[in-house]
């Protein structure tokens, strides 16, 4: 059982590495010299990344649309008294409501915009739990993968 569990920890820490080499731009081949294992290794490990980010993206989202969901029936709820009474500004205001419902699940079509300026995407920290030694492995992975490119190059270019 101990051994099971330190092969998952060591799984969790190559992983890690994994998605610190892969936000740093190395190759598959890179990064399965670099940790001395095999290309399958690293195909499954960068997988498993993906779905992982991609997973709690999701979750991140579906929180937030609950979260907002919530709000807007407690807003709803509300007025609603005044709508069914036929008040103006209470039927705008449930208008108003259900129109940022139906933008949140997606019903309508988006508003088109024009965009002026750059686009930033916040990404994971690539180094987060990683200890020093590793961050210096890293490190030196990445000196070693930018010589072989530079390397790589010259012998081209020669």
């Amino acid at each position: 059982m101990a051994r099971q569990s330190a092969a998952a920890a060591a799984r969790a820490h190559r992983r890690k590495q994994v998605a610190a080499n892969l936000l740093a731009g190395l190759t598959y081949r890179e990064m399965a010299e670099a940790l001395g294992v095999a290309l399958g290794t690293i195909k499954n490990d960068v997988d498993y990344v993906m779905a992982h980010w991609q997973h709690e993206q999701v979750e991140a989202a579906t929180d937030y649309v609950t979260l907002q969901e919530r709000r807007l029936d407690r807003a709803l709820n509300a007025i609603w008294g005044r709508v069914l009474n036929g008040d103006d500004k209470a039927i705008t205001a449930m208008l108003k409501i259900e129109e940022r419902r139906a933008k949140l699940r997606g019903l309508d079509q988006p508003d088109k915009l024009e965009h002026s300026g750059g686009v930033e995407q916040r990404r994971p920290d690539p180094l987060e739990g990683l200890d020093a030694d590793a961050r210096s492995k890293l490190i030196d992975n990445l000196i070693r993968a930018r010589a072989r490119r530079q390397d790589a190059g010259d012998g081209a270019a020669g």
